[in-house]
């Protein structure tokens, strides 16, 4: 039995050791803040009815810790699962943070260029080791004084079509990309002379840098 004011006597609750239980979680986690909480609402239950309780602060800090260090452990998994995907997803695409060592080449496409939108013009087939991440890869062709940004989701005036890989977020080495109008006439007949610039993490890459489009 436990003391109160005035001499009455209270039934004993182990709501101390709740909190000891509690504070511990902050090391051991779930471990210990689980059965914390446990004993936590046997002893409210406890002082809840007798009030004046002497432990029901106790009781109540303890459950009170109890329930955060639980919320913590439970975001701190949901942060790890959700870094992990991220470092899986970037793993996949191929990324490569040095200066990429890879060249391409580039040729007119044998289609004929003529006042359409959706000509295929230029067909680019890299060379190295590294495959790169659509991520960190910029293409641009110029025409005259006009450039036009080269994206694979076709929102630019140029898309990129690939062809020969096996990973759709990367160009891999012996792989082969088009380069196509995408609702933009950027070559509105043949002898069209495109100016190309690729760079790779701001790098610009190896390769020809003009093609005659025919």
């Amino acid at each position: 039995m436990a003391g109160g004011m005035g001499g009455v006597a209270f039934p004993a609750t182990s709501a101390t050791t709740a909190l000891v239980l509690a504070i511990s979680g902050i090391c051991c986690g779930i471990f210990t803040a689980i059965p914390a909480l446990i004993v936590a609402n046997g002893a409210l239950k406890i002082t809840n009815a007798h009030p004046g309780h002497p432990d029901a602060g106790t009781a109540k800090a303890a459950k009170v810790v109890a329930i955060i260090i639980c919320i913590l452990m439970v975001l701190g998994v949901v942060l790890q699962g959700a870094l992990y995907v991220w470092a899986t997803n970037l793993a996949a695409e191929g990324t490569n943070t040095s200066t990429s060592l890879n060249y391409y080449t580039a040729v007119d496409h044998a289609d004929d260029a003529d006042a359409g939108t959706s000509d295929t013009l230029i067909k680019l087939e890299m060379y190295g080791k590294d495959s790169l991440s659509w991520s960190f890869t910029d293409i641009q062709l110029s025409v005259m004084n006009t450039t036009y940004n080269c994206s694979v989701d076709g929102g630019d005036a140029c898309s990129i079509s690939q062809q020969g890989g096996d990973n759709g977020n990367a160009w891999e080495p012996g792989e082969n990309i088009f380069l196509l109008e995408s609702g933009t006439d950027i070559c509105t007949d043949v002898g069209c002379g495109v100016s190309i610039s690729v760079s790779y993490l701001g790098k610009t890459m190896a390769g020809d840098k003009s093609v005659i489009v025919d």
